[in-house]
């Protein structure tokens, strides 16, 4: 596949409010105290000033830019490299063999040792060359372990055909130099980590970690560990120290239980192959500087539990971000093609440089740009844990951390679908999120955007929103269904204005809010914010009709939706000019639907007339019922949120299947912090 370059260019307003965000995470309780004035009757379905709070019209315009030139480049495709040398390694044979070290060619040789832990150690070094080529591994290690020695900015091919490692108290393969490494996959291939989440490993106690029983010396910079044992710390169960690209036909299976699957200090890009990370331990997929997608399968299971790792369960796709001449502008996920199936307890896709934690600078200069952008490719997302808020009920907790260091923290979990610290952007593929905490977050206070103009997206969140943005939303096309539960969380929650001009939208919410605003002059397409009565009952079909009586929306309201407050919807149909009436409890044949929404409109018969809308030129909003108007658009009327309490009912206060048309194809860094122990806040540790 030929690399894909361009820029991809993100407008959009930043904006000032003077009212509470919506990332306060406030009971319905607390959110309708603060909107218990100005509260004008929507009960006729006329456009009112519901969102009178400052909109983007007049503010600050900014333009964000997700440079893809910085990683997405012609030279990371296999095919534009020419290989100079070529070399095979069977480890089967030499782990077997009397003779401890091979001449693989007159500038390349492996050697082996037996390790402390009893693994044998098998060292390629490849340093004397700075040709490109071609490592070739075959065979097995039932114990052991592979490093890789280039020279440096020298460029490795690394080709798996059929190997099985097992490793010790080290990664199972280590590239340890900064090059790059094109890691090809031929046949099956599995790397298993035998290291343990809690131990401290390190070459020799007293360097980097050690016991309280330990009675020699004490290096400096070494940690207090619960337990040691000889070995590496090295992030990986497979480990780049440079970039790391990804192609082929076959397969890898990775299981780990200590920090990393697969982990490069550079950036990550896939183009082929399918790759399973079963993780027990912190992050799948992770990376300093980014993580590209064009084409492949990645499959993805998390299973260590907020409760077995406090403040750090098993996450997805993680990148962390550099602030430096060399991380600038990167520290993104940019997801064009392929498949990925992640299901974890934790984050499953993040893009998590945050500027008030990460950032060590005032200046901006050297900044990374944690956005996370889908342009293609199938995504389907589920987490699992618990959600535990920092902010509504902080508390203060102790634990052991992977190294088995004592660390004392706010207490913390969330467990989001898709995360980009400053921004959200989808362009196309089909996404379908089933989460506990936030579908979709852009969690920059006061700018985090979310830019949706195309895509198949499904949203559900159990106990949070399922679109949360601290800044803007803007939505100018796709189909979108969003589903939030909890009686004071939203299916579009932000702290900025939300605006469509396109698109087919549908937006559940628990609460009564209503983020779309009459004096949003951005917007451009229609939207109607409907109560409950008027839109009628979990597992009926709602319809909207125009004064010719000819259907121009059509919806299939979840089952599980036991009780909502309001749903949000928005479609290129509405037009100025008309009278519209909202139909509950229809019955639909013919049409298709996508995730309960008709894209195509089908025959509506029966059901209740359960009011009209006016539509005048100019104004973009209407609704039925009364609505409490969302903090970032403004205040406005709105019932006691606790009419509008309730829940999508699943197994086990979990997310349900996803509705028809998604099918379920699921298939360390700066220490610190509090009373001289390590961890930051949000145990969002690297």
């Amino acid at each position: 596949m030929k690399a894909r370059r361009f820029t991809f260019i993100a407008i959009l307003s930043l904006l000032v409010f003077a009212v509470p965000a919506c990332s306060q995470n406030l009971s319905g309780g607390d959110r309708m105290q603060q909107n218990q004035f100005n509260r004008p009757d929507f009960s006729q379905g006329k456009g009112g000033n519901f969102g009178a709070g400052k909109t983007n019209s007049d503010d600050t315009a900014s333009i964000l830019t997700v440079d893809t030139s910085l990683l997405v480049k012609d030279e990371d495709d296999i095919s534009t490299l020419s290989i100079k040398k070529d070399v095979t390694l069977n480890l089967s044979d030499f782990a077997s063999s009397a003779s401890s070290s091979i001449t693989l060619t007159d500038e390349i040789t492996a050697t082996k040792e037996t390790k402390g832990d009893g693994s044998t150690y098998v060292t390629i070094d490849t340093s004397a060359t700075k040709d490109a080529l071609n490592i070739t591994l075959t065979g097995s290690l039932s114990k052991g372990e592979v490093e890789i020695v280039p020279a440096k900015n020298a460029d490795i091919v690394l080709t798996l055909q059929g190997v099985s490692i097992s490793s010790g108290n080290y990664p199972a393969i280590n590239v340890s130099k900064a090059s790059r490494t094109f890691l090809v996959l031929e046949g099956t291939n599995s790397l298993t980590d035998g290291r343990s989440y809690g131990t401290g490993y390190s070459k020799a106690e007293g360097t980097d970690y050690y016991t309280s029983s330990f009675k020699g010396t004490v290096e400096d910079g070494a940690e207090l560990t619960q337990n040691w044992a000889e070995g590496s710390d090295t992030k990986g169960t497979l480990y780049t120290k440079g970039a790391l690209l990804v192609s082929g036909t076959g397969s890898l299976n990775v299981t780990e239980s200590y920090k990393h699957g697969i982990y490069s200090k550079d950036y990550i890009r896939i183009f082929g192959g399918t790759i399973t990370v079963n993780n027990g331990g912190r992050s799948a997929v992770r990376s300093l500087n980014g993580f590209v997608m064009d084409d492949g399968v990645l499959n993805i299971t998390g299973t260590g539990t907020n409760s077995a790792h406090p403040n750090d369960n098993s996450r997805g796709i993680i990148v962390e971000g550099d602030e430096s001449s060399d991380g600038k502008g990167k520290g993104y996920i940019y997801i064009s093609g392929g498949t990925i199936n992640i299901n974890s307890t934790g984050k499953a896709i993040s893009a998590k440089w945050d500027i008030d934690d990460d950032a060590e600078t005032d200046s901006t200069e050297d900044d990374p740009n944690p956005v996370v952008m889908i342009t293609g490719g199938t995504i389907s997302v589920k987490t699992t844990d618990t959600v535990v808020d920092d902010d509504m009920n902080p508390r203060t907790i102790t634990y052991y951390d992977v190294d088995g260091i004592s660390v004392t923290e706010t207490a913390s979990c969330s467990p989001e679908g898709i995360e980009g610290k400053t921004g959200v952007i989808i362009t196309g593929g089909k996404i379908t999120v089933n989460t506990t905490d936030d579908a979709l977050n852009a969690s920059l206070d006061g700018s985090g955007y979310v830019n949706i103009t195309g895509g198949e997206i499904y949203l559900y969140a159990t106990q949070a929103d399922a679109i949360d943005s601290n800044g803007d939303i803007n939505i100018s096309g796709g189909t979108i269904v969003t589903l939030a539960p909890m009686g004071s969380e939203d299916g579009f929650d932000c702290d900025g204005v939300l605006t469509f001009t396109g698109g087919l939208s549908v937006g559940i919410s628990g609460s009564s809010h209503a983020y779309a605003s009459t004096e949003n002059t951005s917007s451009k397409q229609i939207a109607f914010v409907l109560a409950q009565s008027y839109a009628g009952s979990a597992g009926t079909t709602m319809a909207i009709k125009d004064e010719s009586g000819k259907t121009v929306f059509a919806f299939d309201i979840p089952s599980g939706a036991s009780s909502y407050g309001i749903i949000t919807l928005s479609s290129p149909e509405f037009e100025a000019g008309k009278t519209y009436t909202v139909y509950s409890g229809v019955t639909a044949s013919g049409g298709t639907k996508l995730n309960g929404v008709y894209t195509t409109l089908p025959s509506v018969s029966g059901g209740k007339s359960t009011g009209t809308i006016t539509t005048t030129a100019g104004t973009y909003v209407y609704t039925l019922g009364s609505v409490a108007g969302g903090f970032g658009a403004g205040f406005g009327g709105g019932r006691n949120a606790a009419n509008g309490m309730g829940g999508f009912e699943g197994q086990d206060g979990l997310p349900p299947e996803p509705p028809e048309g998604f099918e379920d194809n699921m298939g360390q860094g700066p220490r610190g912090g509090m009373g001289g122990n390590r961890g930051v806040r949000g145990g969002q540790r690297r």
